[in-house]
């Protein structure tokens, strides 16, 4: 996203705060291509064959993109572990003479009755206009102060740094973008301006702030507002390094937008060093990604999580071992991982019936520990003890192959158990950043063993 490359030639030029129709739309279809689906298939147990909360469709794919990023969230909607419902709260009922409470709910259809409550929490987060009680009021009101304009209550100058008319009062991090190289930008620019730096008062008394217009949006078109008024990571970046005279390391119009790129001329030789460093280390990652399948154990860790249909095929070639179908359910439930090594656990639990060819039929469930190590990049599954949730020792780790043609990301694994050797073959199916279907094949073999084992796992 934030590629100096992506850039047309020219100048660099704002692209957020104000979002046009089509800049949503185009934006929106960007972000459904790389989650893979409109959310419609987020449909938990309990509200199946109706439309997901959590779709995103109609009208709302033209207004500016909210986002939000979670490993967790959405399988626990389609699990039906978490019910999602979309509207506004209306009303909230707590009588305390019948113990029992419930919230309104009202959406475009009409009004919803959630009871059963435990506990209400208001995730309203931070709003910056309390942080500003404690100025003067005759400051507030130069600063152009609005407490009912949460994202923009101050109209502030040089990318939401200063005022011209209090140039001896600045802000850094005070603006609504996830960036700390903005703010150590921001910082600089203050330290340039109050030491009487030419280009920096000359740049502060030509800027023209966005910040009445974005107002404007604010009140008369919400939807038109991006979710980050100053959230052009590669403009403020490249806007306060030409006013600071910092060049970038590197191509000037080449590669990702990261701070260590922004060295001021004058930095110690500590920071120079602590700047190579970490371009070296990130430029690896790239690497890595590009070149040897980094983060691909990560991404197929994540996608696991929820609930898959699962058919099994047994092929035999002796008869201590009846060829059969196994038809049933797997689940893989996230918790705290047992061991500080491990990053995140899964207990898979998979439950369902084995029919054999010649008839006989009975119920059949299997129980391991899924991991995930992020220094290594590795996923491992585990066999479990009898109580069937305590680790015991490990049955694999996966080894993740080149994607091949149209097929999916494959990973192997081998297994030696006494004299018995297992050949574990993977083939996970993407659909954006989820696995919509997955594949396990054993090879079995030792003194009296020989079979195959095929599995399918579909949502």
């Amino acid at each position: 996203m934030y590629n100096l490359a992506k850039r047309p030639p020219g100048p660099i030029k704002n692209n957020s705060g104000h979002v046009t129709r089509e800049r949503a739309t185009f934006t929106n279809q960007y972000l459904e291509s790389m989650v893979g689906t409109d959310q419609n298939d987020l449909v938990n147990s309990i509200s199946s064959g109706h439309d997901s909360a959590l779709a995103m469709r109609g009208d709302i794919l033209n207004e500016a993109p909210w986002l939000t990023i979670s490993d967790t969230y959405a399988e626990f909607v389609r699990s039906g572990r978490i019910i999602a419902n979309s509207g506004r709260v209306v009303s909230f009922n707590n009588d305390d003479s019948s113990q029992s409470a419930f919230v309104v709910i009202s959406s475009g259809v009409g009004e919803q009755v959630v009871d059963d409550i435990a506990a209400v929490v208001l995730a309203t987060g931070f709003e910056a206009t309390n942080s500003l009680s404690f100025l003067a009021e005759d400051v507030l009101q130069t600063l152009g102060y609005d407490p009912n304009c949460s994202p923009l209550p101050l109209v502030l100058d040089m990318h939401s740094t200063i005022h011209h008319d209090i140039p001896d009062l600045g802000f850094a991090g005070f603006y609504r973008g996830p960036f700390w190289g903005v703010i150590e930008m921001q910082a600089r620019f203050l330290g340039k301006l109050w030491t009487g730096d030419e280009r920096a008062t000359q740049a502060l008394h030509s800027y023209i702030s966005p910040i009445p217009e974005l107002r404007k949006c604010h009140y008369n078109a919400p939807q038109e507002l991006a979710q980050f008024p100053m959230g052009d990571y590669t403009y403020l970046m490249d806007s306060f390094s030409k006013i600071l005279g910092i060049e970038i390391k590197g191509e000037p119009r080449q590669g990702p937008v990261l701070p260590a790129r922004y060295l001021s001329s004058n930095a110690s030789d500590e920071a120079q060093k602590q700047s190579l460093e970490a371009l070296f280390a990130i430029s690896r990652v790239y690497a890595d990604s590009s070149q040897n399948r980094k983060f691909v154990a990560r991404a197929i860790f994540r996608s696991l999580q929820g609930d898959w249909s699962l058919q099994r095929s047994l092929i035999s070639s002796i008869a201590t071992y009846p060829s059969g179908t196994f038809r049933g359910n797997a689940k893989f439930f996230p918790r705290a991982p047992i061991e500080a090594e491990y990053d995140a656990e899964y207990l898979y639990f998979e439950e369902g019936d084995f029919e054999t060819e010649n008839g006989l039929k009975f119920r059949a469930n299997r129980r391991y520990v899924h991991r995930y190590n992020e220094a290594k990049d590795s996923l491992s599954v585990w066999f479990v003890k009898a109580d069937n949730k305590t680790v015991d020792y490990l049955f694999h780790e996966l080894e993740i192959l080149p994607a091949e043609g149209g097929s999916g990301w494959r990973a192997r694994a081998h297994h030696l158990c006494i004299a018995d050797t297992y050949d574990v073959k993977y083939e996970f199916r993407f659909r954006g950043v989820s696995i919509e279907e997955w594949t396990l094949a054993y090879s079995v073999k030792g003194p009296q063993k020989d079979y195959r084992i095929e599995s399918v796992y579909r949502r």
